[in-house]
């Protein structure tokens, strides 16, 4: 359902900016501007992206309020993550390989989540399994192709500066 989408997009998404905002906190001070911008315009796209899916859910699927209380988590997980930064940044050694193993391994169910709820979620429900998008012409399928890899390239761009 809608809503189950929504919520394994929410569950990606917010573990996805616990770890964006542990990692701002560790991060090495001559990357910190850097990262922050990156971090801020990527969030910007993960709110609006998740804004988009849960306004095109009924209200009878999913409440108003547990909308509210979504997007609310949301705001203040990446904060969050900072917090969690911050607390364990006199024990953090960024050159230990167990905290690389970790953070790479963090990093990865991250990528993992959000890759399946892009591919499996929206992708395939939007093209293939009565979507909008599988009964659209030619024109508007491939401006949503379009889309879809453009967002992808800026994101992994992005990652590239992160």
């Amino acid at each position: 359902s809608d809503a189950v989408s929504a919520g394994v997009l929410e569950a990606g998404i917010v573990f996805h900016s616990l770890l964006i905002g542990l990692t701002c906190v560790v991060a090495d001070d001559s990357f910190f501007r850097t990262l922050f911008a990156v971090i801020a315009f990527h969030q910007m796209f993960e709110g609006v992206a998740l804004g988009t899916v849960f306004s095109g859910i009924p209200n009878t699927k999913l409440s108003f309020m547990k909308k509210l209380i979504l997007a609310g988590i949301f705001a203040v997980i990446t904060p969050i993550g900072m917090g969690i930064g911050i607390g364990v940044l006199s024990l953090f050694n960024g050159n230990d390989k167990s905290a690389v193993i970790a953070i790479g391994t963090l990093d990865v169910l991250s990528a993992g989540i959000l890759a399946w709820v892009a591919f499996v979620e929206m992708w395939a429900r939007g093209w293939i399994h009565g979507g909008r998008l599988e009964r659209a012409g030619l024109p508007t399928t491939l401006a949503a192709l379009l889309a879809l890899v453009f967002g992808m390239g800026i994101m992994s761009l992005l990652g590239k500066w992160a």
